[in-house]
């Protein structure tokens, strides 16, 4: 298991040895034994590329009787809360009809029964559905491990403007429940639409409220400056020739020190941006498929210290999902079974997960020569093969002397 780690952390050094830029993420948690265990990540980009690191048993029957999947009550609490909220909320509502069907004599049941028929619940979690689903894919937008601060801004916005617009008109599902009093079949309770929209707007407000606060950074500065990165945001026609400008001086300016001590020419950045920009608005078409990494194969020559700023940026983590990833797999890892493992067997343990790529495309051939070479004694892989051709030169024998 070492030599497989320790091929893994030489590919990983001879990589970073190659890039110009890189950015550390670092975390540090408790594992099973109570011991401090910390979690370093490295980031970088090298032409264009990004590398990284009611009771069950009745509504069982209920379920049968009208012929429809089990749908059980899943947990909405934990970090994930978000996914876990959209999922329990896709499962009440598309099991409903088994839900409201299912008659029992427990006062909480029935109490809970009362509620899942009131028409204003009813309506509230078509529109909480809306809205997590929204919530849950820019959430996992910013998951992915070679997402930006460009692909994060842009996904902000766009939830922000949706979030918004459902305060004038309904989203999809709730727009199935509006103007009846049924659901599935099941009769509701009638419900107070006006009170109803003053629920969903005043959450939409604090929604928003809570986004510009933790988020609100991204749409000023130089964060703002990183969007130049994402070509979804570049206009369709080169219309105005300044596109852009303000945003690579700012660059500049803020990341001078990183830029000069990793070789790249400052002063001929902004020239170079606006070849890059002419070049790639010879077939503005292009701009909807392209990469930073074709990019860099086609211009590399002719524009290497703009695409260097690029790769600065993109190598800028936009969220820390990958130590939470990484902590993740460190309590599989050393469980309460295995709490006596040593910290360099769990680092061991852990490149190995999450930095190897999967067993069919594993290449042995780094880490057994490590093996071979790192002993203190000389090995001898091939000790037993004069043994094991003796034997089968006596298996022949002994087969033709019976014939």
């Amino acid at each position: 298991m070492f030599y497989i780690a320790e091929a893994e952390r030489i590919k990983l050094r001879e990589a970073l040895a190659t890039s110009k830029f890189l950015s550390v993420m670092s975390d540090s948690s408790t594992d099973s034994a109570v011991m401090e265990e910390e979690l370093v990540y490295v980031r970088w980009a090298t032409a264009g590329k990004m590398e990284s690191c009611v009771n069950r048993a009745n509504l069982r029957g209920s379920f049968e009787e009208i012929g429809m999947r089990h749908l059980m009550p899943t947990r909405i609490g934990g970090t994930r809360w978000v996914s876990h909220f959209l999922r329990a909320l896709e499962n009440f509502l598309k099991g409903y009809k088994g839900r409201a069907g299912n008659e029992t004599q427990k006062a909480k049941a029935r109490g809970f029964l009362h509620i899942m028929k009131d028409g204003a619940v009813i309506k509230f979690s078509c529109f909480l559905r809306d809205l997590l689903t929204q919530l849950s894919s820019l959430s996992l937008t910013m998951q992915r491990s070679s997402v930006t601060v460009a692909e994060v801004h842009d996904c902000l916005t766009s939830t922000m403007a949706l979030m918004l617009k459902y305060k004038s008109r309904p989203g999809p599902w709730l727009k199935t429940v509006l103007g009846t009093n049924q659901y599935e079949g099941v009769s509701l309770k009638p419900c107070d639409d006006h009170s109803l929209n003053q629920s969903k707007d005043h959450l939409i407000d604090l929604l928003a409220k809570t986004m510009d606060n933790r988020f609100g950074d991204v749409s000023h500065g130089i964060l703002r400056a990183m969007r130049i990165t994402n070509f979804q945001y570049w206009p369709e026609a080169d219309r105005n020739a300044d596109f852009g400008d303000s945003d690579v001086q700012e660059l500049i300016m803020h990341f001078e020190p990183v830029l000069l001590r990793a070789g790249v020419k400052v002063e001929e950045v902004l020239d170079q941006w606006t070849v890059l920009k002419s070049r790639l608005y010879q077939d503005p078409s292009v701009l909807k498929n392209i990469s930073w990494r074709e990019v860099n194969q086609q211009l590399g020559q002719d524009c290497p210290d703009i695409l260097h700023v690029v790769d600065l940026i993109l190598c800028i983590p936009a969220s820390t999902a990958d130590c939470e990833r990484g902590f993740s797999a460190m309590k599989l890892v050393k469980s309460d079974w295995r709490a006596s493992l040593k910290s360099q067997t769990l680092s061991d343990l852990l490149t190995v997960q999450l930095s190897t790529v999967s067993i069919t495309d594993f290449d042995p051939v780094p880490a057994i020569k490590l093996w071979h070479v790192g002993s203190l004694r000389s090995r001898r892989p091939a000790f037993m093969e004069h043994r094991d051709q003796q034997r089968k030169d006596e298996s022949d024998d002994e087969s033709c002397e019976d014939i």
